[in-house]
């Protein structure tokens, strides 16, 4: 840009003097009688040829220099150096120490504030809110007590039907284990016609194949069965003569008895009472949590839980 520039005065300046030349033969050409007045005109000709000129050059190369030194010069130097001096002296300390600062100190005061403050307030309501739905069920305690119903993928009305009561009977029976007692089993249910009632086995398997027998007393009864009792040496070693001889199980009975001469009576297969063996052992609900109180004590004299 500069070259440029300068290229551009010189034909300037030169242009200026071709027309500055001309303009002196004319005015030697209308006073050419008069040779005192050429000479003057000419002198003053040359006076103005030179005060042209010497204004020309003069005022052109310090407005071009001047221009051009300043405005590059400073506009360069000073704004690059202070934009990128202040710019970035004062963007990054401003930035690195107010931000690292204030944000750490606000962000630590706050979260801990705040967290301390909502964490106390949120566990207190969520631990009342918890604790007293638990009232509400009745339920005393929390088991772990599962089953899965076998089916096929297109089942007759039949088998349909025996699903849905299945599926009832072993909602209902596994509600009341986990809810009075802290068993855990997982059962595999399964509809199986070729069996005349029902039948659990310790390996968790039970099979329903009398529609009557799907009912929650018997699938309870069924349960026990998967847990050992009838199913296992250490049941059977507990009945001597057709007598309960465990300590557990029998307090318990006499707790809900208030007998304090109650026994448990039972067999290699079953125990009574509330062992659910017939339908018609089933007469109210406390029975059914009766049979659950009874069964898990069972388990514990027979040391596997």
């Amino acid at each position: 840009m500069s070259q440029l520039r300068w290229s551009c005065m010189i034909v300037l300046i030169i242009f200026m003097f071709i027309i500055s030349c001309a303009t002196d033969g004319e005015n030697q050409d209308a006073t050419g009688t008069d040779g005192d007045a050429d000479s003057d005109s000419d002198a003053d000709g040359d006076a103005d040829s030179d005060t042209d000129t010497d204004t020309d050059t003069d005022t052109d190369s310090d407005t071009d220099a001047d221009t051009d030194s300043d405005t590059d010069a400073d506009t360069d130097s000073d704004t690059d150096a202070d934009t990128d001096a202040d710019t970035d002296a004062d963007t990054d300390a401003d930035t690195d120490a107010d931000t690292d600062a204030d944000t750490d100190a606000d962000t630590d005061a706050d979260t801990d504030a705040d967290t301390d403050a909502d964490t106390d307030a949120d566990t207190d309501a969520d631990t009342d809110a918890d604790t007293d739905s638990d009232s509400d069920t009745g339920c005393i305690a929390a088991g772990s007590v599962t089953y899965t119903l076998a089916t096929v993928d297109n089942p007759t009305a039949e088998q349909q039907e025996a699903y849905t009561l299945i599926m009832a009977a072993m909602d209902e029976a596994i509600y009341y284990y986990n809810c009075y007692t802290d068993l855990t089993k997982e059962i595999n249910a399964q509809y199986n016609p070729d069996v005349q009632t029902a039948d659990g086995n310790i390996n968790g398997s039970i099979r329903f194949g009398n529609f009557g027998t799907m009912q929650v007393a018997t699938a309870m009864h069924e349960i026990a069965h998967t847990m050992g009792i009838g199913t296992s040496w250490e049941y059977q070693s507990l009945i001597v003569d057709g007598v309960y001889a465990g300590e557990s199980a029998t307090a318990k009975l006499r707790e809900i008895e208030n007998n304090d001469t109650a026994e448990i009576h039972g067999d290699m297969a079953h125990f009574w009472p509330y062992g659910l063996n017939y339908e018609s052992e089933y007469q109210s609900e406390s029975d059914l949590i009766n049979h659950c109180l009874i069964v898990r004590e069972i388990i514990h004299d027979m040391g596997w839980i």
